[in-house]
């Protein structure tokens, strides 16, 4: 937030602050299922328990990051901020790619290759469990919000008309499953290929 009020408090050069507009009209509160949000959860955790080089440390590391994405969503309601469930939609990870992230996470590996890449331009998404761990940890390491949510505070804090032009992907709860790419926990901009892999991840437990 204060690297968003840095930048706009003299946007045109005049040297003189800019007046911030109203705060947004509409706050949007969390109205998850509690069975699907158990579900990709479980999964996820699943999946991180059979990893074999898995360790203390890694889990609470893993975990710490889970929490700070998903507490940086309750924050953002609290900035007045929807749910924007396309998010996902600016991922340019695949899911394979989001995989070798979570392994090299376990495995200790560095992460610098990761620092330019995304899991979402929103915390404000429903965001499935490896990709919020991804998230967690760019809020950690990175001082920078996310895309989204940063032209959205600008917008609606400080009427910033330049927002609206950029165009950035918006889908709240009166969107999904209108479109295809809009829902709930899925990942990437190929919503087949990201049902492929829920399938692929849920056979692999089957006994």
């Amino acid at each position: 937030m204060t690297l968003i009020v840095e930048e706009i408090e003299d946007s045109d050069g005049d040297g003189e602050e800019e007046a911030p507009s109203l705060l947004f009209g509409m706050r949007s509160a969390c109205h998850i299922d509690p069975i699907e949000f158990a579900r990709q959860l479980s999964q996820g955790l699943e999946e991180l328990l059979a990893d074999p080089d898995l360790t203390d440390e890694a889990v609470l590391k893993l975990s710490q990051d889970y929490v700070r994405e998903v507490a940086a969503h309750e924050v953002g309601h609290v900035l007045g901020l929807r749910h924007n469930f396309a998010g996902s939609l600016d991922a340019d990870m695949s899911p394979k790619e989001l995989d070798a992230f979570i392994k090299d996470y376990i495995s200790g590996n560095d992460l610098e290759k990761y620092a330019n890449r995304t899991t979402s331009s929103s915390s404000m998404e429903y965001t499935e469990f490896k990709a919020a761990v991804f998230i967690g940890w760019k809020m950690k390491t990175q001082d920078a919000p996310l895309e989204h949510d940063k032209g959205a505070i600008r917008w609606g804090y400080f009427d910033d008309k330049g927002v609206v032009e950029e165009k950035m992907l918006f889908g709240t709860d009166s969107d999904v499953s209108t479109f295809g790419d809009i829902q709930r926990f899925d990942y990437g901009t190929d919503p087949l290929l990201a049902m492929y892999q829920e399938i692929t991840g849920q056979l692999r437990f089957l006994p």
